[in-house]
């Protein structure tokens, strides 16, 4: 509890220059997460380094974020919905609206992307709808270019100080990395990049870690193969169910009274 309270303090410093906040935030999840290997231990065997993959140019996805703004031009979505954003799990979710109903959402998927990614769009994919929520699934393609938590942490905690600073009662419902059997030899850095955003989303009431991905495992650990399109990276049918069940057992009680509201 005493951690807890400590992470709180360092997390809420909002004076602080943000470099000195991100560091005292990753030190403090360092002590709290209890993960057996250094956040910054992972060696990649790739000729990557240390650090994973390099962080492609978040421009790539410039025409796509204009996409999305000319269709708010047409019809502009309402303010204190629930914005959902994140890479081609959320992209491809096409019964989203309904199975997440009655929440009124904002879909904003753009396959391929990361942290950096949406860290980089944050006021044009999250802050300019002035959402009373968002729900975050990145991360997936962070921990496959082995990017361990001491490179992929910094730009989570960056982006809910961007939000929050515009959005102080802002709610973030940040979704578990998913397992698939594609990538599953790379299992060890989504566990690792798990483990630190679920101690970091103890350190803020407005914080959620949702837990999606042990719902995808089997008895044996192994990815449910049912469950995955034949690319066995991303989800069919019987995945988004798994999805759709877990996300309206801990988002929906808490958003759904909301929606008379805003």
């Amino acid at each position: 509890r005493r951690r807890t309270v400590e992470i709180k303090m360092i997390y809420r410093n909002y004076f602080r220059p943000i470099p000195y906040r991100i560091l005292g935030c990753v030190l403090a999840v360092i002590a709290i997460s209890g993960t057996e290997r250094s956040l910054f231990a992972q060696q990649p065997e790739n000729g990557w380094g240390k650090w994973g993959a390099p962080y492609k140019d978040p421009e790539r996805w410039e025409a796509k974020i204009r996409e999305f703004e000319e269709r708010d031009l047409k019809s502009p979505p309402p303010e204190g919905a629930v914005v959902v954003v994140g890479s081609s799990s959320i992209g491809l979710w096409r019964t989203i609206h309904r199975d997440l109903a009655p929440l009124t959402v904002i879909h904003r998927g753009f396959g391929g992307s990361n942290y950096n990614d949406l860290l980089h769009f944050t006021d044009r994919l999250v802050v300019n709808y002035k959402p009373r929520a968002v729900v975050v699934y990145e991360g997936d393609n962070d921990a496959a270019g082995r990017r361990p938590p001491g490179v992929v942490f910094p730009k989570v905690v960056e982006f809910v100080l961007r939000v929050h600073e515009a959005l102080p009662d802002c709610r973030i419902y940040f979704l578990s990395a998913k397992p698939s059997p594609l990538r599953f030899d790379r299992w060890d850095y989504y566990l690792d990049n798990n483990r630190t955003m679920e101690a970091f989303c103890r350190s803020d009431d407005r914080l959620a870690y949702v837990d999606i991905a042990s719902a995808m495992l089997g008895e044996d650990g192994s990815p449910l193969p049912e469950i995955y399109a034949e690319d066995r990276n991303h989800m069919n049918e019987k995945g988004y169910e798994i999805w759709t069940r877990v996300l309206r057992e801990q988002i929906i009680p808490v958003e759904a009274p909301h929606e008379a509201k805003e």
